[in-house]
């Protein structure tokens, strides 16, 4: 199941200037000036946060309703532009000089061509850093080539259970700078990934792997769902699981993501419907709940911490018989 559309990123670098990481704040903002002057002679409806330090709320929601590439800026006086949709987003003296991403539910190529075309239009003005042989420089050395990824979000857990995800992976993930990363680095076990593609050599066939793969990769898991319809063993585990969940009032956060795999799981296997949305809502909101502990962890009792975790993926049951 496609989780998130689709995320297109590009990642540019200027001549004469140094790495992000390494300028100074007068170097960053003569940078940044003459970027947002590029920007502004294209006809893009976009909010601009100067600073990511004094703007930390907009751009946290940003990043927290975007499961895929947005990550909260690296240094805190990144400058950020986006739209009121958050449908492109562009990120300033990040990890890169500049950061283009655009987001889409259904199709990437159009989205791709969007960006592609912002990138060329800043690159008249912007003397971006390419080279002959290896394509566009960037400071994150895989980047390298043409410049940009492209990501989607799949939740596989019949294939997980089934024990036939590595046959798919190895059999769809021949297309060279294809990768499948889990979604969560603190629960590499859950059944959630991100599929995506460092582009190197045809953008349009990259793009296209990657959606049909995602495609492919959906249509195997639903079959493998009525497949283990079958597997009373398997149904018995999900359920005594399910039900310790419901009676627990509680889920240990290192345990979360395993926890939603678990209870979506179930619930298609007694012929219940999951939305995406569904499931793209409960990961949006335990992101946010993340960025809470973060800054309150000190003074968050561990008991409340499981609670609240415990009522974020039980929102779904209200949800879905709402």
């Amino acid at each position: 199941m496609i989780i998130q559309g689709y995320s297109i990123d590009f990642f540019r670098n200027i001549k004469g200037y140094k790495s992000p990481r390494f300028m100074t704040f007068a170097e960053k903002n003569e940078l940044k000036n003459k970027i947002i002057s590029s920007i502004s002679k294209e006809k893009l409806d976009l909010k601009y946060l100067p600073n990511c330090l004094f703007d930390s709320k907009e751009i946290e929601n940003l990043a927290d309703n975007n499961l895929l590439s947005f990550d909260f800026p690296q240094n805190a006086d990144v400058a950020v532009l986006f739209e009121p949709a958050g449908d492109k987003v562009i990120k300033i003296n990040d990890l890169e000089h500049i950061t283009i991403s655009g987001y889409t539910n259904d199709n990437p190529i159009k989205k791709y061509e969007e960006v592609n075309t912002l990138a060329a239009n800043l690159e008249k003005d912007l003397n971006f850093q390419h080279d002959r042989q290896f394509g566009y420089l960037t400071n994150e050395l895989p980047l390298c080539g043409n410049g940009f990824i492209v990501d989607t979000l799949v939740h596989v857990p019949a294939l997980l259970y089934s024990g036939k995800l590595m046959y798919t992976i190895n059999k769809l993930l021949r297309r060279p700078g294809t990768l499948m990363i889990p979604y969560s680095e603190r629960d590499t076990k859950s059944a959630f990934f991100i599929i995506r593609c460092i582009s190197k050599t045809e953008p349009y066939r990259d793009i296209k792997t990657i959606q049909n793969m995602a495609e492919e990769i959906s249509v195997r898991e639903e079959t493998e769902v009525k497949d283990l319809m079958e597997n009373d063993d398997l149904m018995n585990l999900l359920t005594t699981r399910a039900e310790a969940l419901k009676k627990g009032d509680a889920i240990n956060n290192t345990n979360f993501m395993k926890a939603l795999d678990d209870y979506v799981f179930y619930r298609k296997l007694v012929g219940e419907v999951v939305t995406p949305k569904q499931i793209e809502k409960i990961l949006t909101d335990a992101k946010k709940y993340e960025r809470v502990l973060e800054k309150t962890m000190d003074n968050m009792n561990m008991s409340e911490v499981s609670k609240n975790y415990y009522d974020i993926l039980f929102s779904f049951k209200e949800e879905a018989n709402a």
